[in-house]
């Protein structure tokens, strides 16, 4: 996938979609061949940063990795061109502003000199621990204070389970209407010994 630096970035919906940001989503990185890039020496730190945001996504963020791993087209086709952890992607927030880059960056740096925006840069050296509330609140500050369109795997997980547990108990519910309806509420009330509540579940039933 490429996209030339700064641009907007549109990688599939969600985090990744610039129209889910009110600040633009610009892209850094996404190199491909046959695609001019900016070379030079490797920003002191970069690397080592990009590493440890990379560690905290591959964790933090679970819900948005990709399935399967990328060929790097820079190079020549082989087992060397593998992209370790291309499957991963980073949010990094600047002011007024959010860049995201594919984990691939760490290779492209340096195998092919690749030199990114001094902007992201900078973003990246004073981005705070991935998935951290600090984290959080820095994208959140960068988006003009709205809410950001990415949750914890942790919280994804928690918000899962309870649409689960929903979907289980309205088709629960759904299942002793069907059992039960084709009695009426004063014949079943005798047979069961079920009060009175069991009319309230016939109203309920009309209106689902």
């Amino acid at each position: 996938m490429y996209f030339e630096d700064l641009s907007l970035c549109q990688y599939h919906r969600g985090p990744l979609d610039a129209d889910s940001w009110r600040v633009p989503l610009r892209a850094v990185g996404w190199l491909e061949t046959g695609h001019a890039f900016h070379h030079g020496a490797t920003p002191p730190g970069l690397v080592a940063k990009l590493g440890v945001l990379i560690e905290g996504a591959s964790s933090v963020f679970a819900q948005y990795h990709f399935r399967g791993l990328h060929d790097c087209t820079l190079c020549s086709p082989g087992p060397q061109a593998r992209l370790q952890r291309s499957h991963i992607n980073l949010l990094v927030p600047s002011r007024l502003e959010v860049f995201a880059c594919p984990a691939a960056i760490v290779h492209y740096l340096e195998v092919h000199s690749y030199l990114p925006p001094a902007s992201f840069v900078d973003a990246t050296l004073q981005c705070p621990q991935y998935g951290s509330s600090e984290y959080f609140a820095a994208l959140q500050e960068a988006n003009q204070g709205y809410a950001v369109p990415l949750v914890t795997w942790e919280k994804y997980l928690s918000e899962s389970r309870k649409q689960t547990e929903e979907i289980i108990r309205q088709r629960e519910l759904r299942l002793k209407v069907v059992t039960y309806g084709h009695l009426s509420p004063e014949t079943h009330t005798r047979t069961t010994g079920v009060t009175n509540g069991v009319t309230a579940i016939f109203e309920l039933a009309k209106r689902l």
